[in-house]
Protein backbone atom coordinates (compact mmCIF):
# COMPACT_ATOMS: atom_id res chain seq x y z
CA UNK A 1 0.00 0.00 0.00
CA UNK A 2 2.84 2.67 0.94
CA UNK A 3 4.66 1.49 -1.93
CA UNK A 4 1.81 2.07 -4.58
CA UNK A 5 1.48 5.84 -3.07
CA UNK A 6 4.83 6.30 -3.00
CA UNK A 7 5.25 5.58 -6.33
CA UNK A 8 2.08 7.55 -7.36
CA UNK A 9 3.88 10.55 -5.75
CA UNK A 10 6.61 9.76 -7.48
CA UNK A 11 5.01 9.86 -10.95
CA UNK A 12 3.60 13.07 -10.29
CA UNK A 13 7.42 14.31 -9.72
CA UNK A 14 8.28 12.58 -12.80
CA UNK A 15 6.27 13.94 -14.53
CA UNK A 16 7.22 17.48 -14.56
CA UNK A 17 10.45 16.72 -15.17
CA UNK A 18 9.36 15.76 -19.33
CA UNK A 19 9.59 19.01 -20.86
CA UNK A 20 11.56 20.90 -22.96
CA UNK A 21 11.97 24.84 -22.12
CA UNK A 22 10.70 26.84 -24.54
CA UNK A 23 11.30 30.48 -23.13
CA UNK A 24 13.92 32.44 -20.34
CA UNK A 25 11.78 31.60 -17.44
CA UNK A 26 11.60 28.19 -18.23
CA UNK A 27 15.27 28.23 -17.73
CA UNK A 28 15.44 28.73 -14.00
CA UNK A 29 12.60 25.70 -13.53
CA UNK A 30 14.38 23.09 -15.68
CA UNK A 31 17.50 23.82 -13.61
CA UNK A 32 15.37 23.53 -10.07
CA UNK A 33 13.97 20.00 -12.04
CA UNK A 34 17.46 18.86 -12.73
CA UNK A 35 18.08 19.44 -8.97
CA UNK A 36 15.40 18.14 -7.89
CA UNK A 37 16.31 14.89 -9.97
CA UNK A 38 19.78 14.61 -9.15
CA UNK A 39 19.05 15.27 -5.35
CA UNK A 40 21.13 18.09 -5.13
CA UNK A 41 17.68 20.36 -4.30
CA UNK A 42 15.71 19.27 -1.07
CA UNK A 43 12.47 20.19 -0.36
CA UNK A 44 10.92 22.41 2.77
CA UNK A 45 9.42 20.10 4.69
CA UNK A 46 6.69 20.34 7.70
CA UNK A 47 4.53 18.02 9.15
CA UNK A 48 1.84 19.26 11.67
CA UNK A 49 -0.84 17.15 13.60
CA UNK A 50 -4.23 18.30 15.25
CA UNK A 51 -6.61 15.72 16.93
CA UNK A 52 -7.99 15.40 13.67
CA UNK A 53 -5.60 15.60 10.98
CA UNK A 54 -2.39 15.09 9.83
CA UNK A 55 -0.79 17.10 7.45
CA UNK A 56 2.85 16.92 5.09
CA UNK A 57 3.81 19.99 3.31
CA UNK A 58 7.31 19.83 1.11
CA UNK A 59 7.82 23.33 -1.01
CA UNK A 60 10.10 22.34 -4.07
CA UNK A 61 11.71 26.07 -4.45
CA UNK A 62 9.92 27.55 -7.40
CA UNK A 63 8.70 23.97 -8.63
CA UNK A 64 5.91 22.87 -6.69
CA UNK A 65 3.97 22.46 -3.27
CA UNK A 66 2.92 18.91 -2.41
CA UNK A 67 0.47 18.70 0.73
CA UNK A 68 -0.80 15.49 1.75
CA UNK A 69 -3.60 15.81 4.68
CA UNK A 70 -5.25 12.68 6.27
CA UNK A 71 -7.92 13.11 8.34
CA UNK A 72 -9.48 10.81 10.91
CA UNK A 73 -12.45 10.04 12.98
CA UNK A 74 -12.80 10.29 16.21
CA UNK A 75 -11.72 6.58 16.87
CA UNK A 76 -8.32 7.22 15.11
CA UNK A 77 -9.17 5.37 11.70
CA UNK A 78 -8.46 7.35 8.62
CA UNK A 79 -11.45 9.23 6.76
CA UNK A 80 -9.77 11.16 4.26
CA UNK A 81 -6.58 10.88 2.37
CA UNK A 82 -6.05 13.40 0.27
CA UNK A 83 -2.91 15.21 -1.98
CA UNK A 84 -2.52 18.42 -3.85
CA UNK A 85 0.08 19.38 -5.93
CA UNK A 86 -0.15 22.64 -6.55
CA UNK A 87 3.21 23.81 -9.30
CA UNK A 88 5.13 26.82 -10.23
CA UNK A 89 4.15 26.95 -13.81
CA UNK A 90 1.25 25.93 -15.95
CA UNK A 91 3.55 24.76 -18.17
CA UNK A 92 4.58 22.15 -15.47
CA UNK A 93 1.06 21.17 -14.56
CA UNK A 94 0.42 20.58 -18.14
CA UNK A 95 2.88 18.16 -18.55
CA UNK A 96 2.22 16.65 -14.83
CA UNK A 97 -1.04 16.25 -15.75
CA UNK A 98 -0.29 14.65 -18.79
CA UNK A 99 1.62 12.45 -17.61
CA UNK A 100 -0.34 11.26 -14.53
CA UNK A 101 -3.53 10.47 -17.08
CA UNK A 102 -1.25 8.46 -19.03
CA UNK A 103 -0.30 6.17 -15.89
CA UNK A 104 -3.57 5.69 -14.76
CA UNK A 105 -5.35 3.06 -15.11
CA UNK A 106 -9.59 3.97 -16.15
CA UNK A 107 -10.50 3.08 -12.63
CA UNK A 108 -8.50 5.37 -11.00
CA UNK A 109 -9.47 8.12 -12.92
CA UNK A 110 -12.31 9.16 -10.90
CA UNK A 111 -9.87 10.01 -7.82
CA UNK A 112 -8.10 12.42 -10.06
CA UNK A 113 -8.68 15.74 -10.24
CA UNK A 114 -6.91 19.21 -12.20
CA UNK A 115 -7.34 23.11 -11.30
CA UNK A 116 -5.23 25.41 -12.86
CA UNK A 117 -1.94 24.21 -11.87
CA UNK A 118 -3.02 22.11 -9.02
CA UNK A 119 -3.60 18.48 -9.23
CA UNK A 120 -5.37 16.51 -6.66
CA UNK A 121 -5.19 13.50 -5.70
CA UNK A 122 -7.96 11.41 -3.06
CA UNK A 123 -6.28 8.05 -2.29
CA UNK A 124 -8.43 7.47 0.54
CA UNK A 125 -9.06 3.56 -0.72
CA UNK A 126 -5.67 3.48 -0.88
CA UNK A 127 -5.22 3.83 2.63
CA UNK A 128 -8.25 1.52 3.76
CA UNK A 129 -8.05 0.75 7.23
CA UNK A 130 -5.42 2.43 8.17
CA UNK A 131 -4.67 4.73 11.29
CA UNK A 132 -3.24 7.72 12.43
CA UNK A 133 0.28 6.27 14.31
CA UNK A 134 0.12 4.25 10.74
CA UNK A 135 -0.14 7.41 8.52
CA UNK A 136 2.05 9.34 11.19
CA UNK A 137 4.83 6.80 10.42
CA UNK A 138 4.50 7.00 6.79
CA UNK A 139 5.00 10.75 6.76
CA UNK A 140 8.32 10.94 9.01
CA UNK A 141 9.48 7.93 6.68
CA UNK A 142 8.79 10.22 3.58
CA UNK A 143 10.16 13.53 5.26
CA UNK A 144 13.33 11.80 6.28
CA UNK A 145 13.53 10.49 2.06
CA UNK A 146 12.02 14.02 0.79
CA UNK A 147 15.31 15.17 2.89
CA UNK A 148 17.78 13.18 1.89
CA UNK A 149 16.78 14.34 -2.00
CA UNK A 150 15.34 10.86 -2.36
CA UNK A 151 12.14 11.17 -2.87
Amino acid sequence: MKTKYLLMAAMMLLGTMCFTACGDDDDDVEKAIEKIDNGTMKPTVSITETASQLVFTAVWQGVMTEVFTATFNSDGTLKKYIVTTTYATDKLADEAWKELKEDLEPDEEANYSRNGRTITADLTSEFEGANKQMIKQIFQSMKTEYEKGTK
